[in-house]
Order: structure tokens, then C-alpha cells, then sequence
């Protein structure tokens, strides 16, 4: 029994408007033509980036020169050569090999347990609810069970994964993905190799003899990072359907791996001195720190994701590759794919993912000066952002004679809709980021684009805010929020100026 992973059809691509699904084989043979791959949801598009990154670097073993990364882009060669490589290691990419299944350890104990496929992959009743297998379909075809594993290794979330399994969030379950695409996927893989200079011990899972077990391992190089396997899994298949797995805790990377070896998300240095994924966690609300709301979104976390302002900051390592081998299109499209947990005891628990796009000019990429600009219209949005924040009460008048501005149940009324009309306000930021970014990046007109963007805002707040007046019962209660809001949009326009000032 076999199902090769070279070719049978089992990798979600775009060709055009088309939709089909390839082999590895076919895919590389027309990878020239194919627009994307593009899986159900981000953890798996993640996934799948990063693995068709790890066959190009592992069939080339390199490239370790600029200049061998440029003759890529000229080497009429590659797919023959990524081809051969595939075809070398073809019993590896086999999903049911009786003694090497791809991305599954076919020594895993007997003790262990059978667990039904859906229990293990999808979300219960008793976890938020990202995405989700009916009881009623216990079984995943052969194509998703094999982007499954793939997913698992790597982006699998943490918490009970079986009558007596537990195991902690995979490496890559935090933060956001950035890749630089192009229009088809073999430049969009190339965009995303990076110089990498091959060693003895550095191999990809399927070219390695004893590639499970259990513990802590630091990663042998780049390729080992990028198939580095976190479950020992045995899929038990009926057929063309996955039906059970048998699964249990695998290696553990050290927690500095992260920001030694990966090239596609941003890091930021933590209290404790060590590098963290920039957190991605859009759900979880925390009045003390401002850049934890529940509305967070690509524009608000630009800042790290696409320039290092600071020292505490590392943007993907990517870009600085890709600068200084000067294959950077301008504007450059990015993706970026986020998926995150709640954390710490709530690990088992998925509150968001997000497939974001971006079109990013090289002056942003490369030029300090210019990015000043982008960071000043991100601050404007942040600021407008706190117009619709519990603390706007305090720019409420009060009338003459009477002892509170707003009666409890104007109060109550005002405070339920400031949720909703902050989300409207950044879904709007959002929206009219990617075209500012793009404005910005010319510096002759960037001034008075970024005095147009505050413009912008002031005047989609007063709109916001109409809308909420007309929930309030009387005329006393809306000329208090129309005042109340007008002097709070004051206030923030006045502390831009002051830092500008400063």
C-alpha cells in the first residue's frame, strides 16, 4: 500500500482562476505557472510555505553566496535539479511506507493509544472554535490528513492531544508569517530562500535515519528548523480515509531557537533578555498594555514586521536578505499569515489567525528616513484609536447645576457602543493602510499625505460618532457626546503636535 506524496494530488495550487490540486512532482514541473499554493486556512498555508522553502534549499544546499542565490534566478536548470532530488527520496515521501511514513514515526509505542482523526485535529465543544470537523465525519481524505501533518508538526496547539497525551504549542503557533510573493510560485519560492551555507549535519526529517524522539534537541541548522518534528505520529488509514492516529509528544526546541534560525517572523526582546515572536494575540484584552487590544491588525503591528526602529526590535530576516542581494521588487507584496493561541495554561485554545497583504515599497524597506513617516501615521492611528476608549469620559462638560455630565444609563448606552465603533475605526485603518504606506514612501509629498491621513481620521471619527449620538434619548445627552467627542479628537490632535514639537 502506498500514497506518493510525488504524485498523487494532494497540494492545493492556483493556476489563473483555476483550482486543482498536484503532486509534488507536477507541482515543481509547473511551478513557473502556477499563481500560488493555497491552502484552507493560514496554519496550514504556513505550513506549506515553509515546507516547499525547506525541498528548494535541501535540492540546491544553498544558496551560500549572494551570488549563488542571483544565478537562481537565471538557472534553467532548477526545476530538473529540485526534480532529481524528489525523485531520490521518493520512499520518504511516501505517506504509508511501511518503515519510513512521510512526517510520521513508525516505532511510535503500542501503548499509545488510537485517537479518532477529528478528535486529534479539530477543536471540541468545549475550545473556541476556529475550525471544525462534524462528529458525524470522523475521517480526513488522504490529502488534508497529509497537510494535517504537516500542520502538526509544527503549528500544532497545545493541551490534551489524546486519552493520555499532552503536549505544549508547536514553535510556530505565536506571531505572524511574513513572505514576500510574487505572481508565480517559483519566484515566490526563490524570494523566500536565504543564504544558507549546507553542513554534514544539517538534513530535512526525510533524509534522516532517526529523525524522532523525545526531549529537548537543538535544531542542526536552518533545514532541520524548517522540518523539525514536535509530534511522533502514526495515521492508521482504511483505504483513501485517515481514520485514527496514534500521537504523542516529540522534540522540543530550546526557546532561542526561534530567533537563531528563523528568517520569517519578527522578534522582540523580552524583559528577561531573550527573543520572542512579536505576539499575535488580537483577542486577548489588557488595559494596560495598549498594543494587546482585541482589534489589533497588520497596520498596528507594521512597525516590527517590516523595520527594526529599535533595538529591541527584529524585523524578519528575510528582507535584510533579500536588500542585500537586491531582489526585492518595488513595491514588494507581502503575505503575512498570523496565528495565535491564548497562552500559558490556555495554550490548547486558538483565538485568531489572519492572512493579511501588503504592498511595500523598497525606500520603506531600506531607508530609516523614510519609515519615520509610516511611524508617524501609525502613532495618528493609535491616538484616534483612544477616542473610543473607556477614558473618553473624562472630556465630558458638566452642566451647570448638575452633579454628573451623563445619567448611568446614558453611560452604560455610550460605553456598549465603544467597543464596536473603535473596531469600525481600525477596520478603516486597515483598509486604507496598505494605499498610505505606498503615499508615504514618496517623500516629496510624504508631509502632507501624512497631514491628510490625520484629516482622514478626524473626520471618520466624527462620522463614528454620529452614529452613537443617535442612540441616546434626548437632545441634552447628545450635545454632551457630541462635546464630550469633539474636545477628545481636540485632545489627541493637540498631543501629535506636542510630540512633533518634543
Amino acid at each position: 500500500m502506498s500514497y506518493s506524496l510525488l504524485t498523487e494530488p494532494w497540494i492545493p495550487v492556483r493556476q489563473g482562476s483555476k483550482f486543482q490540486s498536484l503532486g509534488l512532482l507536477q507541482l515543481f514541473q509547473s511551478w513557473d505557472s502556477i499563481s500560488d499554493v493555497c491552502a484552507a486556512n493560514p496554519p496550514r498555508q504556513i505550513a506549506l510555505y515553509r515546507f516547499l522553502i525547506a525541498i528548494v534549499h535541501s535540492a540546491i544546499r544553498g544558496p551560500a553566496t549572494p551570488a549563488d542565490y542571483k544565478a537562481l534566478w537565471k538557472n534553467q536548470q532548477l526545476t530538473d535539479q529540485v526534480c532529481e532530488y524528489l525523485n531520490r527520496w521518493e520512499d520518504r515521501f511516501d505517506l504509508l511506507h511501511p518503515e519510513y511514513p512521510f512526517l510520521q514515526d513508525a516505532k511510535i509505542p503500542k501503548k499509545i493509544k488510537q485517537t479518532p482523526i477529528g478528535k486529534a485535529v479539530y477543536q471540541d465543544a468545549n475550545t473556541p472554535i476556529i475550525w471544525f470537523k462534524p462528529n458525524e465525519t470522523p475521517w480526513l481524505a488522504l490529502p488534508d490528513a497529509t497537510q494535517e501533518l504537516l500542520r502538526m508538526q509544527s503549528l500544532e496547539l497545545g493541551g490534551k492531544k489524546g486519552d493520555s497525551v499532552t503536549a505544549g504549542p508547536g514553535r510556530w503557533t505565536q506571531g505572524r508569517h511574513v513572505f514576500p510573493i510574487s505572481s508565480t510560485l517559483q519566484e515566490t519560492c526563490l524570494l523566500n530562500l536565504i543564504g544558507y551555507e549546507a553542513t554534514d549535519i544539517d538534513r530535512p526529517v526525510w533524509e534522516q535515519s532517526s529523525p524522532y524522539g523525545t526531549g529537548e534537541r537543538h535544531p542542526a541548522g536552518y533545514l532541520d528548523w524548517l522540518t523539525y518534528c514536535e509530534r511522533r505520529i502514526l495515521l492508521k488509514v482504511e483505504g483513501d480515509k485517515a481514520t485514527h492516529l496514534r500521537l504523542a509528544s516529540g522534540w522540543k526546541p530550546p526557546k532561542e531557537c526561534g530567533f537563531t534560525h528563523d528568517q520569517h517572523q519578527a522578534f522582540r526582546i523580552s524583559k528577561d533578555k531573550t527573543w520572542n515572536p512579536l505576539p499575535f494575540n488580537p483577542n486577548l484584552i489588557d488595559p494596560k498594555n495598549p498594543r494587546m487590544n482585541p482589534q489589533k491588525q497588520l497596520w498596528d503591528d507594521s512597525e516590527a514586521i517590516l523595520h527594526t526602529i529599535e533595538n529591541s526590535n527584529q524585523r524578519p530576516r528575510i528582507f535584510d536578505w533579500l536588500d542585500n542581494t537586491r531582489k526585492l521588487k518595488n513595491p514588494q507584496i507581502v503575505r503575512v499569515l498570523g496565528f495565535a493561541h491564548a497562552g500559558g495554561t490556555q495554550s490548547a485554545k486558538a483565538v485568531h489567525w489572519a492572512d493579511d497583504f501588503l504592498s511595500v515599497p523598497e525606500t520603506i524597506l531600506e531607508d530609516p528616513d523614510a519609515w519615520v513617516w509610516v511611524k508617524d501615521a501609525i502613532i495618528i492611528a493609535r491616538l484616534f484609536g483612544k477616542i473610543f476608549a473607556g477614558k473618553v469620559f473624562q472630556y465630558a462638560p458638566k452642566p451647570s447645576g448638575s452633579k454628573e455630565a451623563f445619567s448611568r444609563g446614558e453611560q452604560d448606552t455610550i460605553k456598549a457602543q465603544l467597543p464596536s465603533l473603535q473596531a469600525a475605526l481600525y477596520s478603516y485603518i486597515g483598509q486604507q493602510f496598505p494605499k498610505l504606506i505606498l503615499d508615504l514612501a514618496d517623500v516629496e509629498q510624504a508631509e502632507a499625505r501624512l497631514q491628510e491621513w490625520q484629516f482622514q481620521l478626524k473626520n471618520y471619527s466624527r462620522e463614528l460618532v454620529s452614529l452613537l449620538i443617535t442612540a441616546l434619548p434626548d437632545y441634552r445627552s447628545k450635545a454632551i457626546a457630541e462635546s464630550m467627542f469633539n474636545i477628545a479628537i481636540h485632545k489627541i490632535i493637540s498631543e501629535k503636535a506636542r510630540e512633533d514639537v518634543a
